[in-house]
């Protein structure tokens, strides 16, 4: 029906091309006529030549196309159809056309929060009409800079919390109108601020409590619109307060299921007398589950109204809870009328289900659910409510233990009952049991580490202080020197010991030292001492001898001084870092005797070669000499010289002209 509207409006508008302003001239006595043509009126629009004013209803998929020119526009209604994106929050060119505007009507536009500051630059604005569309929330600044506004209209949403302070700013409105919405609680003081409200239109929500604390300081208000909702009590200060509503103050309450007791005998008793407010309650009937549900006020028997204070029937026993277990307490009220039951916790929580909040007073300061978490402990516990008052927390932990306090409350009275719960654990014994454990190992590697500490101070002390300790330092001290100033580590080569058989360092018979490397193994001679005596060399060949001798001793006497300059160096040296030697002795001392032992082995390998080598020479020319018929002979003498430090050997080969006689 509204979207016929809206054509046959647009139908008339496409006839308005373009406006014509008349005025009149006063010339020679006479008025003539002038015709005078302006910019030509939106065809969404509607203009007024006397204020230039211009009423558009325009889609707002082509608003952006029009360009209003002479025309200030002053009445603005934007609608949109199924596939209009949504356009929360406004956009900033959206919020700038608006400046200026008085009259504002969104339609089939707006779907989720009304954000704040959508209408900063309206100041001038007196009416803003948000019916009809899909708005869920309002933020507490939803309504800022609208402080002209005087209507308006919140009908036909989705709107399911307000904010206290939402509409604090409106100093001049007039009229609010939420009816058809999803409200089921009114925020403390959210009309308080308003002096200038006369009316207010909760219609058709889902609110179960009327709070006359939320209407008494509007001093202007003359029409209370509260039908059709879910108001199942009065509490007697309500009552008190719609019986005392002047004459010319209307609130309207049909359409609640409102149950006939005792704290509504005064609003029953003013429905079935004379007075002519009583026809705003005659009609009305009982509602709720009592005996009076269905009879009209002015019919109810005000004498038999139930009125029985909540007395609790049933509760839990006292309980002993595992820890991190789930813990449910029963707690049961049968009277008429039917009381709310809200818990309060050892630390001074509040609980109770949302279908039981409408009872209870608004400074209760009541939770529906709430989760607990701990710094040290990761688990998160969660208490709430069921409908029939049941108290559930999820994962009890040890902190909660203790009274839990059940609360019958309705306005008739209230009645308390009490639950003591403990907690225990299974791991307790356990936990004791680990401790004592674990301070045992802890002691047991305390003491071995002392013993050991004790021992290695000991150890430290007796070296400082004690003589048997000293003693054998010092033969420990001498025996490392006497190692390493032993001769004997790289042996002095004697001129007049060399080539003697006796000597100490001659090597066994037939072993490799006694061979050159291609020559065979040592062939045993038959001694034959008488013609050793008898063979007589020529003098040129025991010169040669004598000077491979001299080369050779010369040679092994240079590598001795280098030696024995060393050895010296390093018992200077030793003297100096004998503390050092201490520590470390057993790993140099094996150092220094492989090496010498080393570096002597092959002095002496060096030496008994050369020998060998003159010994094998030798021996060859008595072979020759033997036979005594072999006249002058050509002989070959190999002198080999090995160098110790880069093992390299050289070969020198001397041709000789030998005649035996």
């Amino acid at each position: 029906m509204k979207l016929k509207y809206q054509l046959a409006i647009h139908s008339i508008l496409l006839c308005a091309c373009f406006s014509v302003t008349m005025y009149v001239t006063k010339q020679d006595g006479l008025k003539t006529p002038a015709i005078s043509l302006v910019d030509p009126c939106s065809k969404f629009c509607i203009c007024d030549s006397l204020d230039n004013s211009a009423a558009c209803v325009v889609p707002y998929n082509v608003l952006h196309l029009q360009k209003f020119g002479y025309w200030t526009l002053k009445n603005l209604t934007l609608f949109g159809y199924f596939d209009t994106p949504e356009i929360l929050p406004l956009s900033p060119w959206l919020q700038s056309s608006l400046c200026g505007v008085k009259h504002l009507t969104f339609e089939y536009l707006l779907s989720g929060i009304l954000p704040n500051n959508s209408f900063v630059c309206s100041t001038d604005m007196v009416s803003l009409i948000l019916a009809d569309n899909n708005v869920t929330a309002l933020s507490a600044r939803s309504f800022t800079g609208l402080i002209n506004l005087r209507f308006l209209n919140l009908s036909g949403n989705a709107i399911k919390e307000i904010t206290p302070d939402v509409f604090r700013e409106l100093y001049s409105i007039s009229v609010i109108d939420l009816s058809r919405n999803e409200l089921k609680f009114l925020p403390d003081g959210l009309f308080s601020k308003l002096k200038s409200l006369e009316k207010i239109d909760l219609s058709k929500n889902k609110l179960k409590k009327l709070s006359e604390i939320d209407f008494l300081d509007l001093i202007s208000l003359h029409e209370l619109n509260l039908q059709y909702n879910d108001v199942h009590h009065l509490s007697t200060a309500a009552v008190d307060w719609l019986i005392s509503v002047d004459l010319d103050r209307v609130v309207k309450i049909e359409g609640n299921p409102l149950e006939c007791t005792c704290t509504m005998a005064e609003l029953l008793t003013l429905a079935q007398s004379n007075e002519s407010r009583s026809s705003h309650y005659s009609e009305m009937t009982c509602g709720g589950h009592n005996n009076f549900t269905g009879i009209l006020y002015k019919e109810v028997d005000i004498s038999g109204l139930p009125c029985d204070p909540p007395e609790i029937s049933y509760i839990s026993d006292a309980q002993n809870v595992l820890v991190s277990d789930h813990l449910q307490l029963t707690c049961q009220s049968i009277a008429d009328p039917a009381p709310s039951i809200y818990w309060i916790t050892p630390w001074g929580d509040k609980f109770a289900h949302s279908s039981m909040l409408h009872l209870l007073p608004s400074d209760l300061n009541v939770f529906t659910n709430k989760r607990y978490s701990g710094i040290l402990n990761p688990v998160v516990s969660n208490i709430h409510t069921s409908t029939d008052g049941t108290l559930h927390i999820d994962a009890f932990r040890g902190a909660f233990m203790g009274n839990f306090t059940c609360v019958a409350y309705s306005y008739v009275g209230n009645s308390t009952a009490y639950v003591d719960v403990k907690v225990y654990s299974i791991f307790k014994d356990v936990y004791i049991l680990s401790q004592c454990i674990g301070a045992a190992h802890a002691g047991f590697f305390l003491l071995i580490g002392l013993l050991t500490g004790f021992i290695r101070i000991s150890i430290r002390f007796c070296k400082k202080h004690c003589v048997c300790c000293q003693k054998m330092e010092k033969k420990e001290t001498g025996h490392i020197e006497d190692e390493v100033n032993k001769d004997e580590i790289y042996p002095e080569v004697d001129g007049d010991s060399f080539g003697d058989d006796n000597s100490g360092t001659k090597p066994p018979f037939n072993s490799p030292l006694q061979r050159t490397p291609g020559s065979s193994p040592k062939k045993c001679l038959t001694p034959n001492s008488s013609l050793e005596r008898e063979t007589t060399l020529p003098a040129n060949i025991w010169d040669t001898l004598e000077e491979a001798r001299t080369r050779l001793v010369d040679g092994v006497g240079r590598k001795v001084d280098k030696v024995r300059s060393h050895v010296k160096s390093i018992t200077e040296t030793s003297t100096l870092k004998i503390q050092h030697i201490k520590e470390t002795g057993s790993l140099k001392i094996q150092s220094i005797r492989e090496t010498g032992s080393n570096a002597a082995y092959r002095v002496k390998a060096g030496v008994v070669l050369g020998m060998e080598q003159v010994k094998f020479g030798v021996q060859s020319i008595k072979e020759f000499c033997g036979t005594g018929e072999m006249g002058t002979q050509t002989m070959s003498m190999v002198s080999v010289s090995t160098d110790v430090d880069t093992q390299e050997r050289c070969q020198i080969v001397k041709l000789h002209t030998v005649t035996t006689v």
